[in-house]
């Protein structure tokens, strides 16, 4: 079993490792690929499909490439994740909805072994 500290050093190096790859995550979308542009595409539309109208709560919403989309349906959006470079990039974009972003130290969950989601 591994100790608070242990989780806590492990989630301080995900951290780390997502805060130096920002940048390459913007490119990851947005690379000249068709297959994978046809697939997030189609994300997309799912997303649009599911938080039509919503009030969503976004975790680890990373550089907000996701957000976007929820942006384009969704009454308003809170955005979450640990990496205040991740943060950064997501807050420099323009979003159709009202939408907040906050970092959180995802050590609050080293003891979460499930999760229930309500979306009204």
């Amino acid at each position: 079993m591994t100790s608070h500290f242990g989780e806590k050093m492990q989630v301080n190096k995900m951290n780390e490792y997502y805060s130096k790859r920002a940048q390459e995550y913007e490119w990851i979308y947005h690379r000249d690929d068709p297959v994978r542009q046809s697939e997030q595409n189609k994300i997309a539309d799912v997303i649009k499909e599911t938080f039509r109208n919503r009030n969503v709560l976004e975790v680890a919403c990373g550089t907000g490439f996701w957000t976007t989309f929820l942006s384009e349906v969704a009454k308003s959006i809170v955005a979450i994740d640990n990496s205040d470079e991740v943060l950064k990039i997501a807050q420099s974009k323009h979003y159709k909805s009202p939408t907040y972003f906050q970092n959180v130290m995802l050590t609050i969950f080293h003891s979460v072994n499930a999760l229930l989601m309500v979306v009204w």
